[in-house]
């Protein structure tokens, strides 16, 4: 999170944009049944922020973390919904 959050003050000082979306991948393996099989089950996870100027780095960090949190729940939602 310390390192995303490094990566987007980095987009919005070369693009000026607050509102940024970054793509991650996921491991798809939340379910123990299927921690041994074989196969990609990884899922794309875009995770949607916002980098203010006059935001602080705490508020930056707490603003990332609960973005990563919001994706990490809805990491089964297939990518093309």
């Amino acid at each position: 999170m310390f390192f995303l959050a490094g990566l987007l003050i980095t987009l919005r000082k070369w693009t000026g944009q607050e509102d940024l979306v970054i793509g991650t991948v996921v491991a798809g393996r939340t379910r123990s049944e299927i921690e041994n099989l074989l196969g990609c089950f990884m899922n794309f996870l875009p995770l949607r922020a916002r980098v203010r100027e006059a935001q602080s780095g705490q508020e930056l960090l707490a603003n990332v973390r609960s973005v990563v949190l919001e994706g990490q729940t809805h990491q089964a939602c297939p990518f093309e919904k």
